[in-house]
């Protein structure tokens, strides 16, 4: 061995039925890149970045028939930026504003903000 400590490890987790629940990637023992879980009949749930153990970029949820449905953004393990759902044709439901893990509220000064 050349004494490199960079290795990433891939980690399978399965469900008792046998099927793959989870794929996460460490480095070091930490959680380093992309966590990601997967429904009992195996389409893609939830992808995960991680950066160092915690948390780091944006999480993406399917949901069962594997269409994006929201996109969450994470900045050292808290909710930062903005949080996006979407409708099953691909557009975009809402999007809710996060600043260190606390929903942003818009003030309105009329009808309309």
């Amino acid at each position: 061995m050349d004494g490199c400590t960079d290795a990433i490890e891939i980690k399978k987790e399965y469900s008792s039925d046998g099927s793959l629940k989870k794929e996460i990637s460490y480095q070091d023992g930490i959680k380093n890149g992309v966590e990601k879980q997967y429904f009992p009949e195996g389409t893609l749930w939830k992808e995960t970045h991680y950066k160092n153990g915690k948390k780091d970029g944006i999480e993406k949820q399917y949901n069962f028939k594997g269409k994006l449905i929201f996109e969450t953004p994470y900045k050292n393990n808290t909710i930062d930026g903005i949080q996006k759902e979407y409708y099953e044709t691909g557009k975009i439901n809402s999007e809710t504003p996060y600043k260190n893990g606390t929903k942003k509220v818009e003030r309105c000064s009329g009808i309309l903000c």
